[in-house]
């Protein structure tokens, strides 16, 4: 099939780099690290570093303005035209047989990007829905532990920043928890490679995060000051046992490698703040 250009896209809302303020430029146009891998994948109100080879996204980067939430909903998933089909994990990895331990893990959350006028929101929770921005996540830990740690701080951040403002950012990595006791590991732990009996009754193996993590950039609404916090979950961990942990800027850009493409810019700018969950 023809791919669609960003051009042709047809994005009513397309990411804004200065929507926190015309002070303030997030750009998320930075190369890719490996451009035969790596696209940036263009939709309505958000962009998405797509890595083709692990077909996941390992940045997406999201306005959101919960002042215009018109909390609309999709629940239709489908492929991005913007990158062939083969490169992308579709419905056949979640349904039936042992995809059942898989949850659909949205990198840019579906429940804040349907905001702004009728036409910009139907279209965002149609993007937002594409396979380029799901990633697999283990059943208990996309219900017990990313979606209470990450969604709930998110909102509550959001919704007392400047103009309700904010920028989103979300990823998938291939880390191993590494310092925390191989007890709670135990059943858990997530192969490099991991092989799994499709819905179509057929087998294959293919790449699964160990670990995700989350970021948000807002405006304090007294100081007028650029604040940003991160975390990382891990899903190879027992999500009882609390596996999450606050990181930084400077870990995250490091760990996508792209500390010196962005150290000079905004980004790494901003003042790194608590959670209002710690």
């Amino acid at each position: 099939p023809t791919l669609v250009t960003m051009a042709e896209n047809g994005n009513i809302a397309p990411y804004d780099p200065q929507f926190l303020g015309e002070s303030i430029t997030l750009a998320a146009n930075w190369a890719p690290n490996d451009p035969t891998t790596q696209q940036w994948l263009h939709h309505c109100h958000f962009n998405n570093l797509f890595d083709k080879t692990t077909r996941v996204t390992i940045c997406s980067v999201a306005n959101v303005d919960l002042s215009k939430d018109l909390n609309l909903k999709a629940r239709n998933y489908g492929y991005d035209p913007q990158v062939d089909a083969t490169s992308q994990y579709g419905v056949e990895w979640y349904n039936g047989g042992e995809q059942e331990k898989w949850d659909q893990g949205h990198m840019t959350l579906r429940d804040t990007i349907g905001w702004g006028t009728k036409e910009e929101a139907k279209q965002a929770t149609t993007h937002v829905n594409y396979w380029t921005n799901i990633t697999p996540q283990r059943s208990e830990y996309h219900h017990d532990l990313w979606g209470p740690l990450i969604e709930a701080p998110f909102r509550e951040i959001i919704k007392n920043a400047k103009g309700q403002r904010g920028v989103e950012l979300t990823g998938a990595l291939f880390l191993e928890s590494g310092k925390l006791d191989e007890k709670v590991r135990e059943g858990y732990r997530i192969p490099v490679e991991q092989v799994d009996t499709k819905s179509d009754g057929s087998s294959d193996t293919r790449r699964v995060p160990n670990s995700n993590w989350k970021g948000v950039y807002w405006v304090d609404d007294k100081q007028d000051t650029l604040h940003c916090c991160f975390w990382i979950a891990y899903q190879d961990v027992d999500p009882r046992n609390n596996a999450w942990r606050l990181s930084s800027h400077d870990e995250i850009f490091g760990l996508l490698g792209l500390t010196d493409k962005l150290k000079h810019t905004q980004w790494f700018k901003a003042q790194e703040t608590l959670p209002p969950s710690v």
